[in-house]
């Protein structure tokens, strides 16, 4: 039984894929055919588009041209060329969205792939470098270079200490006093926009 969504026309007025009958009314593939694949199809289409009525209408096309492919000569192996047919059809809509991309639809489903501002995003690690540059600098000595040996070049507990003659008690003293002197320096921008509101 048809659904009244396998009823509804696609954006360019044909029957719907999930229609094979309809998509094959006319041609010598076997329908069975079509519907063991319409599955692996969708699947195929939708890892690479994020509109569901891009992947019908290209469902529907891949079906459109095997069949026609089928009438002008005999197709070996049908699912392989089927799919082909859905690569070469990936590959065309990639090419027209190159070379038009203000002409590129936005889907609603596409609001969730927001790619993040990259302008935004390098302002703020700016921000923050020039912060933890700032409190290095502020930081005693000894105190900088156990967090300099730490974080950034991985150093143990013992190697830090043997490097800098200290004991392990104080490596983990100076490194508690730098992360805490960062973490109350990153703190502020949110302490100082809370006393503004």
């Amino acid at each position: 039984m048809k659904t009244e969504l396998d009823m509804k026309p696609n954006r360019s007025g044909g029957p719907r894929a999930s229609d094979p009958d309809a998509v094959a009314a006319s041609g010598q593939i076997d329908v069975t055919l079509l519907r063991r694949y319409e599955g692996a199809l969708r699947d195929f289409f939708g890892r690479r588009v994020y509109s569901r009525d891009e992947v019908d209408d290209l469902v529907q096309e891949a079906f459109a041209r095997l069949i026609e492919s089928d009438r002008r000569r005999d197709v070996e192996y049908p699912a392989a060329y089927l799919f082909r047919i859905a690569s070469n059809l990936i590959h065309d809509r990639g090419r027209r969205r190159a070379r038009s991309p203000v002409e590129a639809e936005l889907d609603v489903d596409d609001a969730a792939l927001a790619v993040a501002p990259e302008q935004e995003n390098r302002r703020r690690l700016e921000d923050l470098q020039m912060t933890l540059n700032a409190v290095l600098d502020r930081l005693p000595a000894k105190c900088r270079d156990v967090f300099i040996m730490r974080r950034f070049k991985n150093m143990t507990t013992p190697e830090i200490a043997g490097a800098l003659g200290i004991s392990h008690r104080m490596v983990q003293k100076y490194m508690s006093r730098a992360l805490l002197a960062l973490h109350e320096a990153l703190s502020e921008p949110a302490r100082n926009r809370e006393g503004s509101l």
